[in-house]
């Protein structure tokens, strides 16, 4: 079973890296987003797995700020409590009397990524009232989603992680003991609340391409050492992989910019329709590029052959597994990708973002 060591796990929780998401106001750090994708991309150049846990449970921290004054108070006596968010699959709540929701026992969600270091517990859940019927969300006009705080008293994890790559993000299964009904103000709007927490997600992939990059450079150092031939095809293709993730690194961070100057301009800090269509539609060059990356730098490295117990390996195994994520995954994921073009074709005034200043800074007279 993998999982990020109890010790590691302690040493990433003082450092303060699951406050990451918290507000300031409520004991966090409210780290920038440019900061975020920096610090997630450095430790998946070492770990996936660890970059991996340490994303999810500082952005939760995003979302725990969307609650009340009073809601936060009461499940979070403090900020140190990291919180761990599955909507895999979305379960079942029911309006019930008294303003709350009711989940009923043995209700599982899967990939609960970091939950062996948390502390609070989230479930994505479809709304439907008493007499089963949909309840539809005023904003969107389709059937409301939440996320709900769990009792953590009520939580019990399932040891059940043991994928291919990823191992060490330890996304185990949890699953309600009991039947509970629990405040709605315990609760958030999934589908009316678009606030891009988990763009630094994007840095896991930018890190893991960075460690096959560094990996075949010295591959082909030592390779040179010996006295033996680089040729052009191995320059000029890992080159070609370079500039790739040049510029993978380079949008990012205007993304993250951009992201940032949204949060500290607007009341809600949630971006406009447009710029989400765009922004959720992040990670479809962010796999073709990985892709990219990871077919060059295996095409020079394992000229012979990649042991499958090597850092190359390793690499390997994890890119294939996180691509596999919502946010980088093509299959079953049409209708969020392709809102960009949806709203261009619906709506004329919105622009392509290349017709737009975004994301240069207008020139200091």
């Amino acid at each position: 079973m993998g999982r990020v060591t109890p010790l590691a796990g302690r040493a990433l929780r003082s450092a303060g890296l699951f406050r990451w998401g918290f507000p300031q106001e409520r004991g966090g750090l409210s780290a920038s987003f440019a900061e975020r994708l920096e610090a997630i991309t450095q430790l998946a150049r070492v770990d996936v797995g660890t970059a991996w846990v340490t994303t999810w449970l500082s952005a939760h921290g995003d979302i725990a700020g969307r609650l009340t004054d009073e809601a936060f108070a009461e499940i979070y006596p403090h900020a140190d409590l990291p919180t761990a968010f599955s909507a895999t699959p979305l379960a079942r709540a029911v309006e019930v009397e008294g303003d709350r929701y009711r989940l009923d026992e043995g209700t599982t969600w899967r990939l609960g990524s970091g939950g062996y270091h948390a502390e609070r517990w989230i479930g994505g859940a479809m709304v439907w009232d008493t007499n089963g019927e949909p309840v539809i969300c005023e904003q969107t006009g389709e059937q409301k989603i939440i996320g709900v705080w769990l009792p953590p008293e009520k939580v019990r994890q399932l040891d059940d992680w043991d994928p291919l790559g990823v191992r060490s993000s330890g996304s185990a299964s949890y699953r309600l003991t009991e039947t509970i009904e629990v405040p709605r103000r315990h609760s958030f709007n999934v589908g009316a609340d678009r606030r891009p927490y988990f763009f630094s997600f994007m840095g896991v992939m930018v890190g893991a391409a960075e460690h096959l990059v560094d990996l075949t450079m010295t591959a082909l150092r030592a390779k040179s050492a010996k006295g033996a031939p680089i040729g052009f095809h191995d320059t000029a293709r890992l080159t070609q992989a370079m500039a790739s993730l040049d510029m993978m690194v380079i949008g990012l961070r205007g993304y993250a910019a951009h992201i940032d100057r949204i949060a500290a301009s607007s009341d809600s800090g949630a971006p406009s329709v447009a710029d989400t269509a765009w922004i959720e539609s992040v990670g479809m060059p962010v796999r073709q590029a990985v892709l990219e990356i990871s077919d060059i730098a295996t095409d020079i490295f394992g000229t012979g052959y990649v042991a499958s117990g090597s850092e190359f390996g390793r690499v390997l195994r994890d890119i294939q597994v996180a691509l596999a994520h919502w946010w980088f995954r093509l299959s079953d994921t049409q209708a969020p990708r392709g809102n960009r073009v949806r709203m261009m074709l619906e709506d004329p005034t919105v622009a392509t973002v290349w017709d737009t200043p975004w994301p240069t800074e207008p020139a200091r007279t």
